[in-house]
């Protein structure tokens, strides 16, 4: 791939001298007495890098293709399904040496060997070992909020908000990274920033190398601002946070994810109105796996007044965007796609869903899956979805997928590669309003394959699921839970067993 660096403004000249020192990407020359500059071609022929000049280093040959978890087999360049011609590579999880081409596959909640299905002829069983709670102890209150979940090779790392007592400011909100065992036991805890500054948990995304998270606080003149950092696998500090946004009024709600080849940020923004409620509008921003900042922000979504929450997810040509916009004061939600590196691509799709409380988005088999809860005059009885395929064409109406509950709320959801996990919090089995964790499993039109199966009961209430693969074979599940008395997070596990 090609690619051209910094060159010298046109501008009046008599001799090369009159236009500046040359760089290493462009050689000023004076021709009829204009400033011209002869670029330097960086295009190496191979496609699978990324070809850029930089002034004082010259040409930089980026691979998009990378082998991160060590397994000998290279994940495809973004944009490109696995072991397709000009993907260089076939690995279709570069996350896990567990999964690549030929390898056996076994009951592990990983698609090993690669052919689209994951635990061929295996299913699952809720977790018989009761919900640990996984929130530091001196906190007072802890949430999973806008945190995430991901799996290293070892351990389960989450992220969450915890509130603890402040000499000066009485009580503060701290982001925290936190890893634990396939038992819940833990491995390591860190504050994410040090900052002076109440700091809120954000996503969180495993490379197969690092780990990265995105977040926002006010640490520059009470203005929310983006920033994004990494850590080893063991939770070590990597380098300092790096600034995404720049912004003259808050930047918020940031979502990340892991492309195989880069990190692709994801927030709202709202730089452009006059004041920090109002208009705002959604941006993009690709990262390196190394965390420097490719590029710069790139604007997502700005047609609509007011765009807000943005969720991303990973296909195999598309980056999938859901966002909630406000309808006379009713949020409802809006899907479109991208290439991987973020410009607009396919349709635009009419917005569905009024009265969204909260939502999720992920891409299983050859589609977006989105779903969602409502929360109009009533909160709604049912977790809805509807799927994408990947040029924004829709594939399954909206539908409710859950029912028996008088409300339903906070889902989450795991591809399966032919088929779609999905962990909701609804009082199916109590009184109004007592939420408990439920778990089922849908093809890719959306039916019910394996039917409601019970993940929590009994503890206090149980909301906010955040679910991935990791360690010991298992699906782990961290949640916001009572038990103890007051809101913290818990975790919980779903187990792979032969198929009934």
């Amino acid at each position: 791939m090609t690619g051209t660096g910094g060159v010298a403004p046109v501008q009046h000249c008599t001799t090369a001298a009159d236009c500046g020192p040359p760089n290493a990407c462009g050689q000023a020359i004076c021709e009829q007495n204009q400033c011209q500059v002869k670029a330097v071609s960086c295009d190496d022929t191979d496609p699978c890098t990324e070809d850029t000049c930089e002034d004082t280093l010259g040409c930089r040959h980026r691979p998009l293709a990378l082998d991160l978890d060590g397994d000998k087999h290279k994940s495809p360049r973004p944009g490109f399904a696995p072991g397709a011609p000009g993907s260089c590579g076939d690995d279709c999880d570069d996350t896990n040496a567990a999964s690549f081409p030929g390898n056996p596959e076994m009951c592990d909640g990983i698609d090993n060997d690669c052919d689209g299905v994951v635990d061929n002829g295996f299913g699952y069983q809720t977790s018989s070992l009761a919900p640990v709670r996984v929130s530091a102890l001196d906190s007072a209150r802890s949430q999973r909020d806008e945190g995430g979940l991901v799996a290293t090779p070892d351990a389960f790392v989450f992220t969450y908000t915890g509130l603890y007592d402040d000499p000066v400011t009485q009580q503060r909100h701290e982001s925290r990274l936190k890893g634990i065992d396939a038992k819940g036991s833990a491995l390591f805890e860190t504050p994410v920033s040090d900052v002076n500054a109440s700091t809120y948990a954000g996503p969180v995304a495993w490379s197969g190398r690092d780990l990265a998270t995105a977040w926002s606080d006010a640490r520059l003149d009470g203005n929310y601002e983006v920033y994004a950092t990494q850590f080893s696998a063991a939770g070590a500090l990597l380098r300092p946070a790096a600034r995404v946004t720049n912004s003259e009024n808050f930047s918020l709600h940031p979502s990340l994810k892991w492309n195989q080849s880069e990190f692709l940020i994801a927030f709202d923004d709202r730089g452009s109105g006059t004041g920090p409620m109002d208009r705002s509008q959604i941006f993009g921003q690709r990262v390196a796996p190394d965390g420097s900042l490719i590029g710069g922000n790139v604007l997502l979504v700005g047609d609509d007044p007011v765009v807000e929450y943005p969720a991303i997810s990973i296909g195999q040509h598309r980056v999938g965007l859901v966002y909630t916009s406000d309808v006379n004061n009713r949020s409802q939600l809006g899907f479109r796609v991208f290439s991987p590196s973020l410009a607009a691509a396919g349709s635009k799709p009419l917005p569905f869903a009024l009265d969204v409380q909260s939502f999720s988005v992920e891409f299983v088999g050859d589609r977006f899956v989105v779903l969602w809860d409502t929360n109009g005059d009533v909160r709604g009885d049912a977790i809805w979805a509807a799927a994408y395929d990947e040029d924004a064409n829709l594939t399954a109406a909206p539908r409710p997928i859950t029912s028996g509950a008088h409300m339903a709320r906070s889902q989450a959801a795991l591809s399966l590669g032919d088929r779609l996990l999905v962990v909701w919090a609804d009082d199916a089995r109590g009184p109004l309003g007592s939420y408990e964790l439920y778990w089922q499993i849908l093809d890719l039109n959306l039916n019910v394959l394996v039917p409601r199966q019970t993940l929590t009961m009994g503890s206090n209430g149980a909301l906010n699921p955040a679910l991935v693969v990791g360690p010991g074979r298992k699906i782990g599940v961290t949640f916001e839970g009572w038990a103890s008395g007051s809101q913290q997070v818990y975790f919980t596990s779903l187990e792979c067993a032969p198929a009934r």
